[in-house]
């Protein structure tokens, strides 16, 4: 299978397309116009490089879950990319009844993951929460200038206060493979979770999820708390 390239942002990409499609359906021996609906999702999800309209539509499915959480949350790639993981089999189950997006809005409600102010340069009135926001370009322009200037007292003088939201903790289980868990700081409950198998060339990574990460929290809830007492120097009911 070539590379999927579904975006007919091009003449060239267009006509490509046209000349796949042209070929996918003389090589099976099939009229557009005769066939089925479902048929005819198969024959255009390959005529854009994918190997069936399932694979086609997972892709779909994925750009909008990560492009939502990105543009609408602010999270990084690597992030919405892991919360795919362990949310894509209901994602990817047509009788699902949520759509993507707004898999990855009910994500970030669970995880109270607040969504990113955006400012319309354009738009001369006044936001309600202009002075917050305000503020917050305030001390980003503070920290972005100590950074620059290498002003290591800023740092020393200007944080009143800090809170450990999340912690990573790993669980050997042989010598080339890992349990990575991604745990609330709160309740050690488990955000996110997968398996890496490391060794010659690209390590294999496994994503759990949800239910697996709900089973992995109830069952491995000592050792997670262990775990992370025996770093921090604390005990964690």
């Amino acid at each position: 299978m070539t590379t999927p390239n579904y975006v007919l942002d091009t003449q060239d990409k267009v006509t490509a397309y046209l000349a796949h499609l042209s070929d996918n359906l003389e090589l099976n021996n099939q009229d557009l116009r005769s066939l089925g609906p479902s048929k005819r999702l198969h024959r255009h999800a390959e005529a854009l490089g994918f190997d069936n309209w399932q694979q086609m539509l997972a892709k779909l499915q994925y750009n909008d879950f990560v492009s939502t959480m990105m543009d609408e949350y602010g999270v990084s790639e690597a992030y919405a990319d892991a919360a795919w993981h362990t949310l894509k089999s209901q994602a990817c189950n047509p009788n699902y009844p949520t759509s993507a997006a707004e898999l990855a809005r009910n994500y970030c409600s669970r995880f109270n993951i607040k969504k990113k102010v955006v400012i319309d340069d354009t738009d001369t009135s006044p936001l309600p929460d202009a002075k917050l926001v305000q503020d917050a370009q305030n001390h980003y322009s503070d920290i972005v200038d100590a950074l620059n200037n290498g002003n290591d007292e800023f740092f020393e003088d200007a944080i009143f206060g800090s809170v450990v939201a999340s912690i990573d903790v790993t669980f050997t289980l042989s010598s080339n493979t890992a349990l990575h868990l991604k745990v609330d700081a709160s309740d050690m409950e488990p955000i996110s979770g997968y398996i890496r198998t490391g060794g010659f060339g690209e390590p294999a990574i496994v994503h759990l999820n949800n239910e697996q990460l709900e089973k992995v929290g109830s069952q491995m809830r000592f050792q997670i708390q262990t775990t992370v007492s025996s770093f921090a120097g604390g005990d964690h009911e």
